[in-house]
C-alpha cells in the first residue's frame, strides 16, 4: 500500500521557486536485502543503456538532467556530485 503526504514547503523556498512541491511516501510491505544480483542486473543495464545514447559531455544538455543541475546551483548545491555518479 502506498501513502502520500505534502512535505510543507518554507516561505523562502516558496518564493524562490514557485509551484515547488515535494511528496513523502510512505511505502509498506518492502523487504529490504543486502544486495540483489536483479538489482545490479538491472542498473547495468540501464548503465549500458545511457552510455550508448549519450556521451559524457552530452549528458549536460539532457532536459531532465539539466534541470536538475539548474535546480542545484539554484539552492547553492554543487551538482558535481551527481555528475560524478553519472561518470561512473
Amino acid at each position: 500500500m502506498l501513502e502520500f503526504m505534502e512535505l510543507k514547503i518554507s516561505p523562502d523556498l516558496s518564493e524562490r521557486f514557485t509551484g515547488l512541491q515535494a511528496l513523502i511516501a510512505h511505502i509498506r510491505g518492502i523487504k529490504v536485502e543486502k544486495g540483489s544480483i536483479e538489482l545490479e542486473d538491472f542498473k547495468e543495464k540501464i548503465i549500458k543503456e545511457v552510455k550508448e545514447k549519450y556521451d559524457i559531455e552530452s549528458l549536460k544538455d539532457v532536459p531532465i538532467l539539466r534541470a536538475y543541475r539548474d535546480f542545484f546551483w539554484r539552492v547553492g548545491i554543487d551538482p558535481l556530485r551527481f555528475d560524478l555518479l553519472l561518470r561512473h
